[in-house]
């Protein structure tokens, strides 16, 4: 895919990961995903997200998400890579995510009340990253996704697809473990072009 189709995805989901449902604009956003690029998995995942993001009544979605990321303790899933990476909120991977966004200038904007390891929060970090690769280099990206994404998020989006209440989640869940999927491939791509070029 190209820079700029990532980057939407990035935005896309996490705008739909970060964003109470009652902000949504849900016909804006399923024009946005009807034009996406769609290699491998993402051209069924798409079609699905998008009919989701058309029909699902904003009644339901709230429903739904209220079970799935609040409950009346908590929700049935827990967005947060301290948690799958630690087995605890506010763990010590925070600390780590914290320090890495400081060395790359980006800042958690004052209205966020969410920590900077929420899904949402890394898929727009991710987003300001690839749109500034030429700065801030590839290598960089590549070793912010390794870390901070692609070592708990695939994980995040299976619980979320099979959490008992998630329905239009669940469609969004399996759009988000497919873009994550060509996502390793682009970044896998050019860590091997890295290390076959300095062996030459």
């Amino acid at each position: 895919m190209e820079p700029e189709a990532r980057i939407l995805y990035y935005r896309l989901f996490a705008h739909l990961l970060g964003v109470h449902p009652r902000h949504w604009d849900r016909p804006r956003l399923a024009d946005i995903v009807s034009g996406l690029e769609r290699p491998g998995c993402l051209e069924q995942a798409c079609s699905r997200l998008e009919h989701s993001l058309r029909s699902c009544s904003e009644e339901a979605l709230l429903e739904e998400y209220h079970a799935v990321f609040v409950g009346l303790v908590r929700g049935e899933v827990l967005p947060y890579g301290s948690w799958y990476l630690s087995g605890e909120l506010m763990g010590r991977s925070l600390v780590r995510l914290r320090s890495d966004l400081a060395f790359l200038g980006i800042e958690r904007r004052p209205e966020t009340r969410e920590p900077e390891d929420h899904a949402g929060c890394l898929l727009e970090s991710m987003a300001l990253l690839v749109d500034t690769h030429g700065r801030n280099g590839e290598a960089r990206a590549a070793a912010f996704f390794e870390e901070h994404i692609a070592s708990w998020m695939e994980r995040f989006f299976t619980d979320l697809k099979r959490a008992p209440s998630a329905s239009c989640f669940a469609v969004l869940a399996e759009a988000g473990r497919c873009f994550l999927l060509e996502e390793n491939k682009h970044w896998g791509s050019r860590q091997t072009a890295a290390v076959d070029g300095s062996r030459q």
